[in-house]
């Protein structure tokens, strides 16, 4: 019911798990280069007496879009359950197993222009996982196709370009991987935009 620092929804990552406090500067340095990031800082956390130092990191959700002055509109991620399902049954799994989901789900209920909105952005996302699979060669596991996700988007492809050439300058290339990508649909674009 509460926030924190008008942060509704969050997580807390162990430091170790997001490559210590560097997870944080990417963060910010992401956020100061225009793209979409969660506000990220690092906390103490006082739990049973003792005291953890953690990453707070804030949910793709409304709050964050407003705090980057958006409207509204799909978040959309990938849905692994069925290929973390295949990994624990059988030890192998890849990409192909993944699908698109909407996150914000209260949204695309609200009413049929949302629900239109996020039926787009989630056929974009579909061809966009599509094509990686199918020609994606030894990299398809991170070969998400630029101009399918700007959809033709002269402006939206070149910030999705150059946000694969930033992540990979700081060597968060985990953020690449096409099960970890999180996208905002842009209903003006009709295109799909990284966030961190």
């Amino acid at each position: 019911e509460g926030n924190i620092n008008g942060i509704t929804k969050f997580k807390l990552f162990i430091p170790s798990s997001r490559n210590g406090s560097s997870e944080v500067i990417v963060s910010l340095l992401m956020k100061e280069m225009g793209y979409l990031s969660p506000r990220t800082k690092m906390i103490n956390l006082i739990l049973n007496d003792k005291t953890f130092e953690m990453i707070f990191q804030e949910k793709a959700v409304k709050e964050m879009l407003e705090n980057n002055k958006l409207r509204e509109s799909a978040i959309i991620e990938t849905d692994e359950s069925l290929m973390w399902k295949i990994r624990s049954s059988n030890g192998t799994s890849s990409n192909s197993n993944i699908f698109p989901r909407v996150v914000n789900k209260k949204w695309i209920k609200r009413n049929l222009i949302n629900q239109r909105i996020g039926l787009e952005a989630s056929n974009l996302f579909s061809k966009a996982i599509l094509e990686s699979w199918n020609h994606g060669g030894n990299d398809k596991e991170i070969a998400f196709s630029d101009l399918l996700l700007s959809n033709g988007d002269i402006k939206s492809r070149r910030i999705l370009s150059r946000y694969k050439a930033h992540l990979m300058s700081t060597e968060s290339n985990h953020a690449l991987n096409n099960h970890n990508r999180r996208f905002y649909y842009d209903p003006i674009s009709k295109s799909l935009l990284p966030i961190y």
